[in-house]
Order: structure tokens, then C-alpha cells, then sequence
């Protein structure tokens, strides 16, 4: 649909987080589920064209794609969060181009959380727990790095340290991250008592009047 709210045409209707490529006004990317799996699809609304950018081997080992999943600044990469069939969240970052095919899996994470790239360096920032961490912290990770084993990730510096934080977004200048952070649930202790039987239950709380 244009600005002026006219020209209204659908795209996909089983397709979710659709969205526009940073240098292509014609090119738009949007989960699917496909073949046994799950995919993300690059399609051309002007031509119509579309293509799959995980190839079949890779999509069939996915039961979900996330709604989060972010262009690369030069459009040439995406970065998504997915669940596979068998085992933890990922993150992974995909080419968009298919002369240049690349798929780089970075590691399992918690909660699909808020993804983004870095405009200067594609490197990928993410919020996740790490260690002793109480929260989740924004961490970066260099997806074209050469993995030795696993992929190394690095506390991006100077960040509220007794909040949970998630990255949102960069300036295009790359000197700038916008970033979300918020206080830290304390976790509810529920008193627990043993019954006549020995099995440990819910102390049952009484609000008298």
C-alpha cells in the first residue's frame, strides 16, 4: 500500500515480519513455512519473483523462524533467531545474494529477543545471558569471523550492568546504538511445607479481614 494509503495489494497471507530490504524499494523479506520447514523468502513486488534464501537441508531442520529477523546494512545479509526441531534457539546469519551463498549458524541463545546489525562492520549485537550473567546483556558476535570452534562473543561495553538490556538499533553511522534496558524481576518465593505424607507442597497463605 502507498503513503497515501491507496494501491492496497497482498503479498503473502500465510507470510509473517515482512520487510522492506535497506537499498531495494522493490525487494521485500518474510518468513514462511515451507517444505516441511521453515524459510525466509526474498520477493520482488514489482516482478512478483520470489526465491528462498536457506537452502531445503537447512530450512527442514527448522520448525520456526522468529518475527525478529533484520537486514544486514548493505542488504546483502540477514540474521535470524530460529527454533529447530531437535534442540536450543539459534541465531544464524544468511546471504541474500545467491551468486555469493553464505549461512553461518552463531551459536544456541534464550529468548527471541531484538536482533541488529552494526552499519560499518555487520557485526551482530543481540541481548542474551552469558556465564554468571543475572540478565541479558548486549553482546556482539562477527558472524564472518573464522570458527575454530565456537563463535566468540563480546560484552559490548559500558552498558547499564544491574538492568536487563536488548539492543534496538543503530545510527546509520554506526556511532549511535539505540538499546532498551529494564529492571530485573526478582524471583517470587513461594513458602513450601511438607504434608502428614512427607511430600513438600505450597504453604496456602491466608489474607484475613
Amino acid at each position: 500500500m502507498g503513503a497515501d494509503g491507496h494501491g492496497e495489494f497482498e503479498v503473502r497471507r500465510d507470510a509473517w515480519h515482512i520487510v522492506f530490504s535497506p537499498n531495494d524499494n522493490d525487494l521485500v523479506a518474510y518468513g514462511v513455512r515451507e517444505n516441511g520447514g521453515a524459510n525466509i523468502v526474498l520477493h520482488n513486488i514489482t516482478s512478483e519473483e520470489s526465491r528462498s534464501i536457506l537452502p531445503r537441508n537447512i530450512a527442514t531442520k527448522f520448525s520456526q523462524i522468529y518475527y525478529n529477523f533484520q537486514w544486514s546494512w548493505d542488504g546483502e545479509y540477514i540474521a535470524f533467531k530460529a527454533r529447530p526441531k531437535e534442540g536450543r534457539m539459534v541465531l544464524a546469519v544468511a546471504g541474500t545474494n545467491k551468486d555469493k551463498p553464505f549461512y553461518q549458524e552463531l551459536g544456541p541463545l534464550d529468548g527471541p529477543k531484538r536482533i541488529c546489525f552494526r552499519p560499518e562492520s555487520n557485526a551482530v549485537y543481540v541481548s542474551r545471558r552469558m556465564g554468571s550473567d543475572r540478565s541479558r546483556r548486549v553482546y556482539l558476535v562477527d558472524p564472518f569471523a573464522d570458527f575454530e570452534s565456537d563463535p566468540e562473543y563480546q560484552l559490548m561495553p559500558e552498558q547499564p550492568v544491574a538492568l536487563d538490556n536488548q539492543p534496538c538499533d543503530w545510527s546509520p553511522d554506526g556511532k549511535r546504538l539505540l538499546m532498551v534496558s529494564r529492571a530485573i524481576e526478582e524471583p517470587k518465593s513461594t513458602p513450601r511445607v511438607r504434608d502428614d505424607f512427607g511430600v513438600e507442597r505450597e504453604r496456602p497463605v491466608l489474607i484475613l479481614d
